[in-house]
C-alpha cells in the first residue's frame, strides 16, 4: 500500500517501511529514520563496513570514525551528500583527535570536581586523587 506523507511517498510493507526519497536533515527525528539513515544507500553501508574494520584497530580507529562522524554532519549541514566520506583518512584522525582533546578538556572540571563532591559527601569512592594511596598513621 502507498501512502502519501510529508517525506514522499511510502510504501508499506509486511515487515518495514521505505522512503523512496533518502533521508536528511528535513525529516523528522525518528526511530524509523535514524535505523534507516546509515542503511540507506549503496555509499552509507560501504562507509559504515569501512568504519567498523577501522574500529579493529585500537584508539585509531576510534578517532577515525570520530572524524568521518564530523565530515558526515558538516556536509549534511551544508546540503551535501553524506557519503561517501573517507576520502581523507588522515583528516579525519586530525578531525578526530582535536574532537578527543576537546572532550577530554571539557571533561576535566568534572573530574576535578569529583574530589570536591567526595569531600562533601564523607565517601572516599569520589576521591580519585588519592584512590589507592596509603592512609595517614596520624
Amino acid at each position: 500500500m502507498i501512502e502519501t506523507h510529508n517525506d514522499g511517498p511510502l510504501i508499506r510493507g509486511t515487515s518495514k517501511e521505505q522512503s523512496s526519497t533518502p533521508i536528511d536533515l528535513r525529516h523528522p527525528l525518528s526511530f524509523w529514520n535514524a535505523v534507516r539513515f546509515p542503511l540507506q544507500s549503496r555509499d552509507s553501508r560501504r562507509d559504515i563496513l569501512i568504519g567498523g574494520l577501522w574500529l579493529l584497530v585500537p584508539v585509531i580507529g576510534w578517532l577515525v570514525n570520530m572524524g568521518h562522524r564530523l565530515r558526515v554532519v558538516h556536509r549534511m549541514q551544508h546540503g551535501l551528500t553524506p557519503w561517501p566520506a573517507w576520502e581523507n583518512p588522515r583528516e579525519l584522525l586530525r578531525h578526530g583527535v582535536v574532537t578527543f582533546m576537546g572532550m577530554v578538556w571539557y571533561g576535566m572540571d568534572g573530574v576535578g570536581r569529583s574530589d570536591q563532591i567526595g569531600d562533601h559527601l564523607g565517601d572516599s569512592r569520589f576521591d580519585l586523587g588519592r584512590r589507592g594511596s596509603i592512609p595517614d598513621s596520624g
